[in-house]
């Protein structure tokens, strides 16, 4: 009898501190929040889930409805029921359902969380963008997802794109629920990859930008020009997309500096190229000429056309062709060149065997989704040469072009550089891509003769 006293007991109190609470209260709802298990009849598998959203039912007016919160925390799904309570009481059923979206039905026409896959399918079908821009976005995304998921791949099968090794992989990104990955786990994703560089403050410095580069691209997923026009699709297939999405609120890492920093003597090293690149590959010549004399991008040089090249104007035309997609409405135009290497690219034109500046037994592929090269032989080749010139960067290309825009603003300033570069705010050129090549400096020097230079230095 005692302990089926204190058993009554223990629930009176229960029940007593519940009912403490009003229903303004979220902790009323805390306990009331449920998500609702769905049979897809419609489906040919019949396959049945449990929502990641939480759902409030209210009964006001002798009508009873449902709602979703769109919250995947009990404590916020209680705070929000709260709020959708208050609007209830005050304006109405009508009012609070087109506010808070539809009314809840149980059972069939419940509302299914969208998936990863089902969210990139629909963003694709919609989006104006190049396939290699998309594919980066997505392939961006689900490498958060992975890592925030801890989705493992045997050993580089992710990377596998020619035999399709990375399918398997890709299908259980695809299957996460997108209410999963909040802002609260990729800003956790972020942190983490900052922190694997272990104390090398240059590596951590890259590891940064690396976490910024991949949460921009995969942000860009959700931006303006596609989430109104996903959330739309979504809801008339009867899914659903969290009210939360993956990167709201989060911030990225502080931009470092990395400003371009000239380690390198241009007229030096084209001297030493003209001597030793042609007896090595020709088209590695061809390359770092129109580097360093133009500014121009490796995907520009790979697919540069020789009727791109206006012999008589001195000029290269980057613009849309067949084969190749600029990078941005503001990369085309047209760069001009020195008269020298308007004649050296003219003999060379002479010797042409086809359509394309820089001659490969590759075909062009301007649908491919990845980083695709033509003439990446040749490219090699004159990485190997400028790495042995003590330019070891991780793109020595990009060096010469930054080297180009430096020497364009120590000659003609900082908004010539940027139209040169074919940049879109001259803020770009002027925190990436040009270095001060002037000595500024006081001009004492000349004072500090070496007679009297060694005459304080014996005395101190």
């Amino acid at each position: 009898m005692r302990d089926v006293g204190a058993r009554l007991g223990r629930l009176r109190i229960r029940y007593s501190k519940e009912e403490m609470w009003s229903k303004t209260d979220f902790r009323y709802w805390e306990p009331r929040v449920y998500r609702p298990r769905v049979t897809a009849k419609a489906e040919p598998s019949g396959n049945e889930w449990e929502g990641t959203s939480f759902h409030i039912r209210i009964q006001h007016q002798g009508r009873r409805g449902s709602f979703s919160t769109g919250e995947c925390a009990c404590r916020r799904a209680a705070k929000k029921a709260v709020e959708i309570y208050l609007f209830l009481k005050a304006n109405g059923w009508e009012d609070a359902l087109s506010k808070y979206r539809h009314e809840i039905p149980d059972g069939d026409g419940a509302v299914r969380p969208i998936t990863v896959g089902e969210y990139i399918a629909q963003a694709e079908s919609i989006a104006s963008l190049g396939p290699r821009t998309f594919a980066d976005y997505k392939r961006s995304f689900r490498r958060i997802v992975s890592d925030v998921m801890a989705i493992k791949s045997v050993g580089n099968k992710r990377f596998d794109y020619r035999a399709r090794g990375r399918d398997p992989w890709v299908a259980k990104v695809d299957q996460v629920q997108l209410c999963n990955i909040t802002p609260e786990r990729v800003r956790k994703w972020a942190n983490a990859y900052a922190k694997a560089a272990d104390g090398d403050p240059l590596a951590e410095k890259r590891a940064r930008n690396s976490a910024n580069s991949t949460m921009r691209q995969a942000k860009s997923l959700f931006g303006a020009k596609i989430l109104p026009h996903v959330r739309k699709l979504a809801e008339s297939e009867g899914k659903e997309l969290p009210m939360r999405l993956p990167f709201d609120g989060v911030e990225f890492f502080r931009r470092s500096s990395s400003r371009y920093h000239s380690m390198i003597d241009a007229e030096k090293l084209l001297l030493a190229a003209q001597a030793e690149l042609p007896k090595i590959s020709v088209e590695a010549w061809k390359i770092f000429l129109l580097a360093l004399g133009g500014g121009l991008r490796r995907s520009e040089i790979d697919s540069l056309l020789w009727r791109q090249v206006d012999f008589e104007r001195g000029v290269i035309r980057i613009e849309e062709t067949p084969y190749f997609r600029p990078k941005s409405e503001d990369s085309t135009g047209e760069v001009e060149l020195d008269p020298e290497l308007i004649g050296t690219l003219r003999n060379f034109k002479s010797k042409a065997s086809g359509p394309f500046v820089i001659e490969s037994p590759h075909n062009p592929r301007p649908s491919a989704t990845y980083s695709y090269t033509r003439g990446k032989e040749h490219f090699d080749c004159l990485y190997g040469w400028l790495r042995s010139q003590g330019i070891d960067d991780r793109k020595p290309l990009h060096v010469l072009r930054k080297e180009f825009g430096s020497l364009i603003c120590e000659k003609f300033g900082l908004f010539a550089a940027s139209q040169a570069l074919r940049h879109a705010d001259i803020a770009v050129t002027a925190a990436h891509y040009v270095d001060r090549k002037k000595r500024i400096a006081v001009g004492l020097g000349s004072l500090l003769t070496p007679k009297n230079v060694q005459s304080n230095l014996g005395e101190s």
